[in-house]
């Protein structure tokens, strides 16, 4: 279900107690392209190519500002306090929240606390529920969104991942 309210009450930008979350733009293309490494495009769907590029990262900014446009996506830089880059989270209008948080800031929790922010933006907008999908393998993603609250389904998307979900 795509929730039509979305485009018109979503915040553009969302604080929590150490982090900024704001609309992607253009600009952050160098810093999505400067902090991706291997094993973070080992992890996330949609294919990502490596090596990745300055290009990829201008893409991948076009394809988010087109989802935006079209009331599917809200992808979110995830900053510190000092602007520092930290990650990025995708809120899909369907409830669906992907994510992935640079290697040297991994662990920090700091993709926790942008899953809170963006519960609570779900929650207000009066989401049913939020879900994700997981590579199999990957322990410390599935680990997270298990202390978020989310379950293990016995669902498998199409490209054989773990689908975990969370009622609110």
């Amino acid at each position: 279900m795509v929730y039509e309210k979305v485009m018109t009450t979503i915040p553009q930008t969302l604080k929590t107690e150490r982090l900024i979350l704001e609309l992607l733009k253009r600009s952050d293309a160098v810093d999505i392209h400067t902090n991706i490494d291997e094993n973070i495009v080992k992890n996330i769907g949609g294919g990502a190519p490596w090596p990745y590029t300055k290009h990829d990262a201008d893409n991948f900014i076009k394809i988010c500002q087109d989802n935006l446009k079209n009331n599917l996506c809200y992808d979110y830089v995830i900053r510190n306090y000092k602007t520092v880059f930290i990650g990025i989270i995708s809120f899909y209008t369907n409830g669906m929240l992907g994510y992935w948080i640079a290697g040297k800031h991994q662990r920090n929790g700091f993709a926790f606390e942008a899953l809170i922010s963006i519960e609570n933006v779900a929650k207000r907008l009066e989401f049913k529920e939020l879900w994700a999908t997981v590579k199999p393998n990957n322990t410390p993603s599935i680990n997270l969104l298990k202390k978020f609250g989310m379950i293990m389904t016995n669902e498998v998307s199409e490209d054989n991942e773990i689908i975990l979900r969370k009622i609110l």
